[in-house]
């Protein structure tokens, strides 16, 4: 264990009451973060496009042109995003659910409509119904509202 250092001498201590810092930060300073966002958002002069947008198309460019230099950049940098971009599926995840859901429904209308094909043999045949034992057209057995409230 160090031992311990003698406290500094009075009359260079802070004094009570009164801030280390005295005129502390100025109001409206930016920080190096908000300086490099406002700069790389802001446009180029006759151009459509900002001037991160224009650098990422430099450094694009050349790599495709052969420097050798930026392209190694480039790949590393597209080596380090890859593990992000492959959790992303290759297709839209709602365009599967729709078409599972299309076919879902498709099914239940062809076994409804085998129901119904079953249900008006039953009726015509004078059988009851498996359900509620109504038998005939009565107003109360009919599927109609229950079909109309799923479509």
């Amino acid at each position: 264990m160090k031992p311990k250092l003698p406290a500094p001498p009075k009359h260079s201590q802070f004094q009570k009451g009164k801030s280390g810092n005295p005129r502390g930060r100025p109001r409206g300073s930016r920080n190096l973060s908000g300086l490099l966002k406002e700069a790389l958002e802001a446009r180029v002069e006759g151009k459509q496009m900002t001037k991160l947008e224009a650098a990422v198309k430099q450094i694009a460019d050349h790599a495709a042109a052969g420097d050798a230099r930026i392209l190694q950049m480039l790949l590393a940098e597209l080596r380090r995003l890859e593990p992000a971009t492959a959790a992303v599926p290759p297709h839209d995840c709602m365009d599967v659910i729709r078409d599972e859901m299309k076919d879902v429904r498709a099914t239940f209308l062809a076994k409804l409509e085998r129901l119904r094909a079953a249900q008006a043999e039953d009726i015509a045949a004078g059988r009851p119904c498996p359900t509620c034992g109504a038998t005939g057209g009565d107003a109360s057995t009919s599927s109609a509202p229950l079909v109309a409230a799923i479509l």
